[in-house]
């Protein structure tokens, strides 16, 4: 078992929450002297700020594994490349909710582009965690058909995400 901490990135999610760059470095620090092995640092597309944070936090010499998330894109997987995160982690809808109204591709279109994009960050250099966006809403087969495929094409970590909040114990 490993223990992944998603404070820089989901802890931002809360309303009126934002950390400076300094704050994130601090946290993450903390973070690794108290022995946790993964930092999700965040998504390096999303802002200049969030960018050179996660940039920051790479550069720090961390015993702590560095992952920054990323949608399926190369542009957005050369941006996590850029930051010298360890790791990206690559979201990709599933749900049919999600693939019909967000990204508007089937699910054979879905297997490819994850495909694609987890053999390009690979290709790259860098390990990939593959998370299925919504996957609680996702067809239980074609959500195992969409974690093996990303297997497939060199993911060594598989997230499912809970997006909604629908899971219960």
């Amino acid at each position: 078992m490993q223990l992944v901490d998603s404070t820089l990135r989901e802890g931002e999610q809360t309303p009126h929450v934002c950390f400076s760059i300094q704050e994130k470095v601090r946290i993450a620090r903390m973070l690794d002297k108290i022995g946790i092995e993964m930092i999700e640092a965040g998504d390096p597309s999303v802002s200049l700020d969030l960018f050179e944070a996660v940039k920051k936090i790479a550069s720090l010499g961390l015993r702590a594994e560095v992952q920054a998330h990323s949608l399926a894109t190369k542009e957005c997987i050369d941006r996590v490349k850029k930051t010298g995160a360890a790791r990206v982690i690559v979201l990709y809808p599933t749900s049919k909710i999600h693939l019909d109204s967000k990204v508007q591709k089937t699910q054979g279109e879905a297997l490819k582009i994850i495909s694609e994009n987890i053999i390009y960050a690979r290709s790259l250099g860098l390990k990939v965690r593959y998370t299925p966006e919504d996957a609680t809403r996702t067809d239980f087969k074609f959500l195992v058909k969409a974690c093996n495929t990303a297997i497939a094409a060199g993911a060594d970590r598989i997230n499912i995400a809970d997006t909604l909040g629908i899971m219960q114990p």
